[in-house]
C-alpha cells in the first residue's frame, strides 16, 4: 500500500490475500476525513477486532486435540505440515499466536516441557507419558523446546487454520525444487536430507506415492494431505467402463 495526497493506493497482489473484514478495518482507520475515520472506541468494536477478542487465549480442547493429532500423524505428513507452516500468512499466524504465548509463560519465545505439562497435565489431566510424547513430536529440532514454527505446524488443518489450495500449492512447490511438477526422491533428499525423524527419504516418498511411480504429483500430494484416495489409471478405466455400461442399459 502507498499513498499520495492523503489517499491510500492499495496493491492488489498483497491485499487480495487479506480477509474482507481486515481490509475494511484498515481502510476505516486510514480514512482521511476525521469525521468518518474510526474512533478508538469504534475500532475496538469493529467485527475484525471483536473476532479475536472473543477468545482470550485460554487453551481450549481444540488446541490440545490439534497437538495430539500432530503427534499421531505420519512422518511425511508432519514434514509437510512443517513446510506449510512457513507459508502461513500473518493473519493465519495471528489466529493461534495467543495460544502459543499463553503457554510460553517465561516469554522466552519457546515452550518447554514444564510449560506444556502445566497446560496438558494440570488443566486437561493428560498423563505425563502422553504429554512427553506430544512434546517430543513437536520438538523437531530436538533442543528440548517447542518453537513457534513447530506449534504452527500442529495448528494447520484445524478449524483455526484451514488447509486451503494456496497453502497446499506453496508447500508442493517448495518440495518441487527442480520445478518438474513432481516431488521426487532427489527433491526430498534436498529438503530433509537422507532421513526425517528416523524415516528415510524413500519411506517418506512411499507414504504419498499412490500411483507407485516413485514420484508424487500435485494431485497425489493434495489427496495425501486431505486423507483422500486418488484413483489410479486402472480405477479410472474401471469407472469409465461402469459408466458406459450404465449408459447403455438406459438406452433403447
Amino acid at each position: 500500500m502507498s499513498s499520495g495526497a492523503g489517499t491510500p493506493k492499495w496493491k492488489h497482489g498483497i491485499w487480495s490475500n487479506i480477509s474482507p473484514e481486515a481490509n475494511d478495518f484498515t481502510k476505516a482507520l486510514l480514512e482521511v476525513n476525521p469525521d468518518i475515520r474510526l474512533t478508538a472506541e469504534q475500532a475496538l468494536a469493529h467485527p475484525w477486532i471483536r473476532k479475536w477478542q472473543d477468545d482470550d487465549g485460554d487453551i481450549s480442547i481444540s488446541v490440545v486435540e490439534a497437538m495430539r493429532s500432530f503427534r499421531s500423524a505420519s512422518k511425511f505428513r508432519r514434514c509437510c505440515l512443517e513446510m506449510i507452516a512457513w507459508s502461513l500468512s500473518n493473519e493465519e499466524r495471528a489466529r493461534v499466536r495467543k495460544f502459543f504465548m499463553s503457554m510460553d509463560t517465561t516469554r522466552q519465545g519457546t515452550i518447554t516441557l514444564a510449560e506444556l505439562q502445566q497446560v496438558l497435565t494440570e488443566k486437561f489431566s493428560i498423563s505425563n507419558e502422553e504429554t512427553l510424547s506430544i512434546f517430543n513430536s513437536l520438538d523437531t529440532n530436538k533442543d528440548q523446546e517447542i518453537h513457534y514454527s513447530d506449534f504452527l505446524a500442529a495448528m494447520v488443518a484445524t478449524k483455526r487454520i484451514e488447509l486451503h489450495d494456496d497453502l497446499l500449492r506453496k508447500a508442493f512447490n517448495n518440495f518441487d525444487v527442480d520445478s518438474s511438477s513432481y516431488i521426487t526422491l532427489d527433491n526430498l533428499q534436498t529438503i530433509v536430507g537422507d532421513t526425517f525423524e528416523g524415516a528415510t527419504a524413500e519411506e517418506l516418498l512411499r507414504e504419498a506415492d499412490q500411483l507407485k511411480d516413485d514420484r508424487i504429483s500435485y494431485e497425489e500430494f493434495v489427496a495425501f494431505m486431505r486423507g483422500e484416495s486418488l484413483l489410479v489409471p486402472e480405477q479410472w478405466q474401471r469407472q469409465l467402463s461402469n459408466d458406459e455400461s450404465e449408459g447403455s442399459c438406459c438406452t433403447t
